[in-house]
């Protein structure tokens, strides 16, 4: 929080994003839940973040490999601070990232299996009191590869 916090938001709004490995260098270094900051900067960094619909112009984002980063979830901290990115994705309606953080809770070597279920069935829930059907279907929809 105190790393973002020291920067500008123009500062972050013109940096040039055609360097994929600069953003993921800059990001690998933040917690998860500080990647929703920069997700809401610009499209530019939503793009770079989540990738394009269109599978010709980069379908995948950094989200992919941040995720692959971050775990295995090894600490109650990681696995407080990855269901705070969940959490938030499901807050502001997120579904193809929502869908990307859930995949890696699937593999028993990513994250304990009591953590991955009890985070899948609280975004369920938030999903369901909101109202948010795509972020409903992400939960429950197995994602393919």
């Amino acid at each position: 929080e105190d790393n973002c916090s020291r920067w500008r938001r123009s500062e972050l709004i013109d940096i040039p994003l055609h360097d994929a490995t600069a953003a993921y260098m800059c990001l690998r270094m933040l917690p998860p839940r500080s990647w929703w900051r920069f997700r809401v900067l610009s499209r530019k960094w939503q793009k770079i973040l989540e990738g394009s619909s269109r599978d010709s112009d980069a379908p995948y984002g950094l989200l992919r490999v941040l995720l692959e980063a971050v775990g295995p979830l090894q600490t109650a901290n990681a696995e407080v601070d990855f269901a705070g990115c969940i959490y938030t994705a499901v807050h502001h309606g997120s579904a193809g990232p929502l869908q990307q953080l859930l995949r890696p809770l699937a593999s028993s070597s990513w994250a304990r299996q009591p953590f991955a279920v009890a985070v899948a069935r609280e975004a369920l829930v938030q999903a369901a009191v909101a109202g948010d059907a795509d972020s409903c279907r992400a939960v429950l929809v197995p994602v393919r590869s």
